[in-house]
Order: C-alpha cells, then sequence, then structure tokens
C-alpha cells in the first residue's frame, strides 16, 4: 500500500522548515506522498481556509483518477492538519468526509527568538510524524476492511441513498474513532467494535427469497442493498461536471481505496420494479427513478440503472 498524505494549517514560517524536511516525515522508501499547502493569510489573521481544502480535494482526485486503472486502488489518502483549537475545525474537517480520512494536531508557533520559535517547530514536526507513522496504520486497517470484507461492511453503503437516522453520524464517528487508534491492531480491532455496533441497529439479514444467497442490509425504506459479489461491473462516472468531492467519493472511503467497479444492487422487499426518489451523486435533490427491476447505487450514490 502506499499513501498520498496533505499537510495543511501549517504557518509559512515552520512550513518552509517542514517542507525542507518532508523526505524525513514521510519516510525515505517512497511509498508515502507529501503534499502540502501553507497556511492562508486572512483578514482576521491566520486561518484554514476553504479553499486550502479544495486545493487538496483537487490533488487527491487527480491521483485517485489516475490510479482507477487499478480495480482496487494503491495509495490511501490522509489530511493531517495544525490547528490550535483542542477541537479542531469542523467546517474544514467536512470539507473531506467521507471521502478522506483526517487527523488534527493541537499546536501553535510559540515564542520569541528564533531558538525558541525553532523549538517550537521541531516540537510541531515530532508530532506530524508520530500522526504520520499511525495514520498509515489505520488506513491500511481500513483498506482491509474494504477489501476483504466489502461484501459485509457497512463502511461502503452511500451515504445519502441508504436511508438511515443514524448512518451519517456512525460514519463521522468511525472517523473520529479511527484518528485515535496507536497501530494496525487496534484499528482493526476498532473497526469490528464499530460494525457490530451498527449492525446492532441494521443487520445483515436475508430478504426470504431463496435464490439470494447473501443476506443484505435494509434502509429505513425497506429498501435491500445487495453487495455485488464476484459480479462486480461498470466503474465510476468521472466526466463532466462532477466536483472532486464526488469523484473521489468513488474510489475513497475515509481515505482508504476499494474496488472502483464496487455497488449495491438495490431492490423492493416484494415482487416488482424497485421505484422512489434516489439522490444522484453530488445533485442536491432527489429524483424519481425506477429499477428494471432493481437500481445499481455506488458508494458515492452515482446510480446506474
Amino acid at each position: 500500500m502506499k499513501y498520498v498524505f496533505g499537510y495543511a494549517g501549517i504557518p509559512g514560517e515552520a512550513y518552509d522548515d517542514i517542507y525542507r524536511r518532508r523526505k524525513s516525515l514521510v519516510g525515505e522508501n517512497g511509498n508515502t506522498e507529501f503534499e502540502g499547502v501553507a497556511l492562508t493569510l486572512g483578514d482576521a489573521g491566520s486561518v484554514l481556509a476553504k479553499r486550502d481544502a479544495n486545493v487538496l480535494l483537487a490533488r487527491f482526485k487527480e491521483r485517485a483518477v489516475a490510479d482507477r486503472v487499478n480495480v482496487v486502488g494503491t495509495k490511501s489518502f490522509a489530511v493531517i492538519y495544525v490547528h490550535p483549537d483542542q477541537n479542531g475545525l469542523v467546517e474544514f474537517e467536512e470539507r473531506f468526509f467521507p471521502t478522506t480520512l483526517v487527523f488534527h494536531i493541537c499546536w501553535k508557533l510559540e515564542g520569541s527568538s528564533k531558538q525558541e520559535r525553532q523549538r517550537s517547530v521541531n516540537e510541531l514536526f515530532d508530532r506530524l510524524l508520530k500522526t504520520t507513522i499511525r495514520a498509515r496504520d489505520v488506513l491500511k486497517a481500513l483498506n482491509k476492511e474494504l477489501v476483504e470484507r466489502a461484501n459485509r461492511t457497512p463502511l461502503l453503503l452511500p451515504l445519502r441513498n441508504f436511508r438511515s437516522n443514524i448512518f451519517k453520524a456512525w460514519l463521522r464517528e468511525v472517523q473520529f474513532v479511527l484518528r485515535a487508534q496507536e497501530n494496525f491492531v487496534s484499528a482493526a480491532a476498532a473497526i469490528s467494535v464499530e460494525v457490530k455496533e451498527f449492525e446492532k441497529s441494521y443487520p445483515l439479514k436475508h430478504n426470504g427469497d431463496p435464490k439470494s444467497k447473501r443476506p443484505c442490509f435494509f434502509d429505513d425504506n425497506d429498501v435491500e442493498f445487495h453487495a455485488p459479489g464476484k459480479a462486480l461491473h461498470g466503474l465510476p462516472h468521472v466526466a463532466g461536471n462532477h466536483p472532486a468531492g464526488c469523484v473521489l467519493a468513488g474510489y475513497r472511503r475515509l481515505g482508504a481505496p476499494f474496488h472502483s467497479a464496487f455497488h449495491y444492487d438495490c431492490r423492493k422487499r416484494k415482487k416488482g420494479n424497485l421505484k422512489g426518489d434516489f439522490f444522484r451523486c453530488h445533485i442536491d435533490v432527489t429524483e424519481s427513478i425506477e429499477g428494471d427491476p432493481h437500481i445499481n447505487i455506488a458508494p458515492n450514490d452515482f446510480i446506474r440503472v
């Protein structure tokens, strides 16, 4: 597995130092790429701006699209950002949800002398290095879940078309829990716990059809979400005016790659065509869609009838 990590929120003075040491930060073996944006200066001081997130999203999108020749992408993505608030910056993190794993480091540049400020920057480098190492382990565990348990994990369910009062909040909780893990073993264990917790409300179960070999998920509208098994076909739509987050969501979930042709065959519980109001990936209004008899819905809510 390879990685692309975006570093943001670092003030210019500190960023120059971190950038010079980027190979020491991401490692010399070449399996991790450094993507950075120096902190934007706003009218009210140094702030993480929407455009900083957009820059990183665009770079991740380019890599994901280039990587699509591999049915399962070879690169995992994460953003490690710096912000002085202990709770981080929700607006900034939300720009990357649910495509990219986000880690927050609470830090601000301190000291009045050159030596004091250098010590502060060195402290930041140490924190960035530790977080970088942890992020690789977490993404490795997450990728294992998305690839080896693709047909059973709820982590790939489409964010908007799987109608649920808890799914989006649960997925955010998964990200929160994962970024607190120290290594691969603890991350894998945390994923298992979170999946079991979700399945208390939305268990995998059989629909009663003797022809259906595998259990499926049922949403609050009683729509069946059947994973495709080995019958993977089609690729995410990357042409047109799809924004970076939409395209990226077709290849990554919380930063980890999954099979690019993965989708759910969505059916109604009774015989007949599935018909209802569904979202088409990034479009914010629903559309009445009828399957024949089912509808294919990808993790990024891209629909193919």
